[in-house]
């Protein structure tokens, strides 16, 4: 098999060369083996230079990749520090608005120390080193975005607990009592200590009563939902309103209630019309406060006297 191969190879080939139509040909005789040789030698040359030109044009690629990223860090990091400057903004306004509010801060003594964090170390290092244009490397890019993060998830928790307090806040005040209960009126007999007008003996007059026309709007003054609604002994027929916080209020001797139990009503809502029905010795609105089950004076709670809604 050998011989054979090496019969082939030298073997001989002759090239014919035509340099005119007249003249003789010219030959050239070249054994198979040089032919051979020569072809791996090409392939070779050839392979090499395709294996330079590709990692050439890769070096290329690479450097041009590297620019866009190096460009795009330059951007992002502008970018980064910008939000970032804007998040302690946030932070500041977040402090003001939680002292404003009385609101205790995460931390006791948060708004008594300071310091740079992380990130502003990364900085103080570049601009000591002398670049006027703050880039991070990919490593400190991910970690800034990770701390920004981290700071935006801690702002939106905080902004929801004070949206919670304001809203708890809101609540708390909507259930005080402080309105006046009927559209018009005044005070006939007051709270405290008097003389039953109809039983005649000394007892204590744990309300008001506010001498109005009958049909006159009985006013709810606060929002709350009503817990009793019907006929109630002495008291006639009677709505009374549970406000929460532990404020509780009744309203009495009317001649329509115009709520069922369970409804849910808010401040200024018409819930019943004046009357007489009861313990009573003409048209009035009794009216009541209750806080923690203890009865206290009306006219301490009432800001506005009178109601205008429904004149």
């Amino acid at each position: 098999m050998k011989s054979k191969i090496k019969d082939i190879l030298n073997k001989k080939i002759t090239i014919l060369f035509f340099t005119g139509i007249s003249d003789k040909p010219k030959t050239l005789s070249v054994s198979k083996k040089v032919l051979f040789i020569f072809f791996i030698f090409l392939c070779v040359i050839l392979g090499s230079s395709i294996f330079i030109i590709t990692r050439y044009v890769n070096y290329i690629d690479v450097i041009a990749n590297n620019l866009i990223l190096e460009n795009k860090l330059e951007y992002f990091s502008r970018e980064l520090i910008k939000n970032r400057n804007y998040l302690a903004e946030l932070k500041n306004i977040d402090l003001e608005l939680r002292r404003f509010l009385n609101i205790e801060t995460a931390t006791r003594t948060e708004s008594a120390i300071g310091g740079p964090d992380l990130i502003d170390k990364i900085i103080a290092s570049k601009i000591e080193a002398g670049n006027s244009n703050i880039v991070f490397t990919i490593e400190e890019f991910n970690l800034a975005l990770s701390l920004v993060k981290q700071e935006i998830e801690e702002r939106k928790e905080s902004v929801q607990k004070i949206k919670s307090y304001i809203k708890q806040k809101l609540q708390k005040e909507n259930s005080v009592p402080n309105i006046w209960p009927t559209v018009s009126g005044f005070i006939s007999s007051g709270y405290g200590y008097r003389i039953h007008p109809i039983k005649k003996v000394m007892f204590f007059h744990k309300g008001i009563d506010i001498s109005v026309p009958v049909g006159k709007p009985v006013i709810a003054t606060a929002d709350g939902v009503v817990k009793y609604a019907n006929w109630l002994g002495g008291y006639g027929k009677i709505i009374i309103l549970s406000h929460g916080y532990g404020y509780t209020t009744y309203y009495a001797h009317l001649s329509s209630i115009l709520v069922e139990k369970g409804t849910k009503v808010f401040r200024g809502d018409k819930i019943g019309l004046v009357g007489s029905t009861g313990l009573s010795t003409g048209p009035h609105l009794h009216y009541e406060i209750r806080y923690n089950n203890k009865d206290v004076n009306p006219i301490d709670y009432i800001k506005i006297k009178q109601n205008k809604n429904w004149e």
